[in-house]
């Protein structure tokens, strides 16, 4: 690799942790101004980093499910192009937005075949997911109103943290954290771990107290994946005499799953809401007539016929919220800006052709992605792998029920883990500094 290339590749390196580190903060980058400003820089230094790549002849990896990416982009822009979308400008930004998280992914995916970048994009994420969770926490523990304690959102909702509303701040946290909560969990040796378990804790205890079900419904489906792909391999490798780490667990994958759950009650009963988060869970799987699950099942059936009205092309990516109103039946003065369902949106939005390429997509990036774990070669490469489907599976959950990927910080967060889940790993080995 020539001097310029390494120096291009630094840089988009930095461009990535830049857009980890600042997207988060004003309101998950949904205000327009900070969306189109990730956008650009990500569009000028993917452009950069490609240039690059093929002026000096660099070897430039095509992971498969970005072509599905391209083809859906393709698709989505021939919506604008042909003014089958009805609204052509919402359609061109969010088709900007994608061609950003696109360019994210691809650079990941090649980047991160150094183990010193994977490295550092694994801590980047967790370190965010922490400080988010614990900032979150703190706020709320001080709350007087206003986000950062001066700031008064235009947005509805009920805000937490640096999100105006509590289920993006949740979904942030439950796609940051299972890189985190892998790591923690595995047998790879790792410096500092109880601090990084402390950190975990706070962060957790923070989505439990914003009270989002969502959140709490995504989060116990990445526990659950996480216990069978991480912690009870790590207890097997033990109990094998695999690993050297001082760090394996020394109980029962069980005991230590109800250790966890302890730990967590201990914290809500800390901080004096145990009783408001428990009476919140209770009602998950609550169907009333006013019930949260009953309103969104509502809002489904009435969002049915506009499948039916344009099944191939659909309204146009990101025209839900315009198109919605001539179907609603039921009296309300809410403005849905979305169908509260990512795939029935998708649908709407882009056809049988857009959900098809989506579909396509996840079946592909998890299976690549799945692979990669089942031949990993150490116990780093299984627990980045393992946390980054775990980040996938944490918003294709959450996405039943709500629309977590409308924020580009958690768009971004997904992009890199889908990065880490298809690159090249062979190099991730245990002698690489942490």
């Amino acid at each position: 690799m020539s001097v310029r290339a390494a120096r291009v590749d630094q840089f988009a390196v930095g461009g990535i942790y830049a857009v980890l580190v600042l997207s988060p903060w004003p309101l998950g980058s949904r205000l327009p101004w900070a969306a189109m400003l990730s956008c650009t820089v990500i569009i000028a230094i993917g452009a950069m980093w490609l240039s690059a790549s093929l002026w000096t002849n660099q070897r430039i990896t095509l992971p498969t499910p970005l072509i599905l990416i391209a083809l859906f982009l393709l698709w989505t822009g021939g919506q604008w192009a042909t003014g089958s979308t009805i609204y052509a400008h919402a359609t061109a930004f969010e088709c900007v937005r994608l061609l950003s998280y696109a360019l994210v992914f691809w650079m990941a995916a090649n980047l991160a075949k150094s183990p010193s970048v994977a490295l550092g994009l694994r801590r980047l994420i967790v370190a965010m997911g922490i400080a988010v969770g614990a900032f979150g926490l703190l706020q709320f523990l001080t709350w007087n109103g206003s986000l950062f304690w001066f700031y008064d959102s235009v947005f509805s909702g009920t805000p937490f943290g640096p999100f105006n509303n509590r289920n993006y701040f949740a979904g942030y946290l439950a796609v940051t954290l299972p890189l985190g909560i892998a790591t923690a969990f595995s047998g790879e040796r790792l410096r500092r771990k109880a601090v990084m378990l402390v950190g975990l804790w706070l962060a957790v205890l923070a989505a439990l107290v914003c009270l989002s079900r969502g959140g709490v419904v995504a989060l116990s489906a990445v526990g659950v994946f996480l216990y069978f792909t991480v912690v009870r391999a790590a207890v097997g490798a033990r109990a094998e005499g695999v690993s050297r780490s001082r760090n394996f667990h020394r109980v029962p994958p069980r005991v230590l799953a109800a250790n966890v759950v302890f730990a967590l009650f201990a914290g809500l009963l800390w901080i004096g809401q145990a009783d408001r988060v428990l009476a919140r869970l209770e009602t998950i799987f609550e169907f009333r007539s006013t019930s949260s699950i009953a309103g969104r099942a509502d809002l489904w059936l009435e969002s049915l016929p506009m499948v039916w009205d344009r099944p191939v092309t659909g309204f146009g990516l990101n025209t839900y919220m315009f198109a919605f109103p001539t179907y609603r039946v039921s009296p309300t003065s809410v403005i849905e800006t979305n169908a509260h369902n990512e795939y029935l949106e998708v649908l709407i939005e882009t056809g049988i052709v857009g959900a098809l390429l989506c579909l396509a997509f996840l079946v592909l990036l998890v299976r690549q992605g799945w692979t990669r774990f089942r031949g990993a070669a150490s116990a780093r490469e299984r627990t980045i792998r393992a946390g980054a489907i775990a980040g996938w599976v944490a918003v294709m959950t959450y996405g039943i029920t709500d629309f977590p990927t409308i924020i580009p910080a958690i768009d971004y967060v997904l992009a890199v883990l889908a990065g880490l889940m298809v690159a090249n790993g062979a190099g991730w080995d245990e002698t690489e500094p942490r």
